[in-house]
């Protein structure tokens, strides 16, 4: 399957976990310009909660297509939800990128891209110096990834199976 999803309620959609409201408002602007719904996560219970309830009930809760992990403010409930995903039979092949924007001191956004990495993300988006800048790089991703990028069946989602995190 193709991350671009026409068809009917396949509609593609992102879940943003961790963001700060301004970020958040700035991601949706660049996902909207692509026509991409998004969710929104604020903390690490919610995240879990919501893929929780994914995986025991997929017929009223719609899956993400990805999952865009702000590591900006707080990257260790960053690892925290990558971990609970990697973890999961069931999420461990749903896509995850980090976001980390321009308030990061370089250094330490490359540490964090790394870390982030190393737990099985699968890409991310960082350094831009303004908000412009900032959406315009989530948009030009989400264009590449959901028309360019094959993502894993959804079947491969429909086995039980339990997140948990520590």
């Amino acid at each position: 399957m193709q991350g671009n999803t026409d068809s009917g309620d396949n509609h593609a959609s992102v879940l943003l976990v961790g963001a700060t409201p301004m970020d958040a408002r700035v991601i949706s602007c660049g996902l909207k310009r692509e026509d991409i719904s998004m969710d929104i996560a604020a903390d690490v219970r919610t995240v879990i909660d919501r893929l929780t309830t994914m995986c025991e009930d997929e017929t009223t809760v719609a899956s993400p297509c990805l999952v865009a992990i702000d590591f900006t403010t707080a990257p260790a409930d960053g690892l925290t939800v990558l971990n609970a995903i990697r973890a999961s039979p069931r999420l461990q092949t749903l896509p995850a990128i980090a976001l980390v924007n321009h308030t990061v001191a370089p250094d330490e956004a490359k540490e964090r891209i790394q870390s982030a990495y190393e737990h099985g993300v699968n890409g991310h988006i960082s350094g831009a110096s303004d908000i412009e800048t900032y959406a315009d790089a989530i948009q030009e991703f989400a264009a590449f990834w959901f028309s360019q990028v094959s993502l894993p069946p959804q079947s491969l989602y429909s086995d039980s199976a339990t997140i948990s995190y520590d």
